[in-house]
């Protein structure tokens, strides 16, 4: 997870029996920049949604070519980054998943902010174009 907070991923990643997770208290953008990114097999993150994180993300998720799960608001799937970058996939990219609730919106209220600061979200995940455990022509999917 490149975005720190408070630290608590590699913690609760943990408890799910997953012990090799990257959590660093750094600036994941410098990382980028001076090609210091750890060696990963997957990326899962719950992006800050403010400013251009998302955007940023997004694009380093794509040109990794790796997989990846992001925890995202929908007005995500309105911005021009997103529908730019999703209609411009090749039809041999890698499948997207899109994971919601399926009973009720997940409603996301930060800690010390009143009910009008919530937002929504969904999860987007991708799987890279080499993996084949997945039998799917649609390459966007919506579940």
């Amino acid at each position: 997870d490149p975005y720190y907070c408070q630290g608590s991923v590699v913690r609760n990643l943990a408890g799910l029996a997953f012990t090799s997770v990257v959590n660093r208290n750094e600036d994941f953008y410098a990382a980028i920049a001076d090609s210091r990114v750890p060696p990963y097999h997957v990326l899962v993150t719950n992006p800050p949604f403010s400013g251009d994180h998302m955007e940023r993300l997004l694009q380093f998720c794509v040109e990794s070519n790796k997989p990846w799960l992001l925890l995202l608001p929908q007005y995500v799937a309105r911005k021009r980054y997103y529908l730019t970058w999703l209609n411009s996939r090749p039809a041999s990219a890698a499948p997207m998943y899109y994971i919601g609730p399926m009973h009720q919106p997940y409603v996301f209220a930060a800690a010390g902010r009143d009910a009008s600061h919530t937002t929504t979200t969904t999860t987007t995940a991708t799987t890279t174009p080499t993996d084949n455990n997945h039998n799917n022509d649609n390459n966007d999917n919506t579940q």
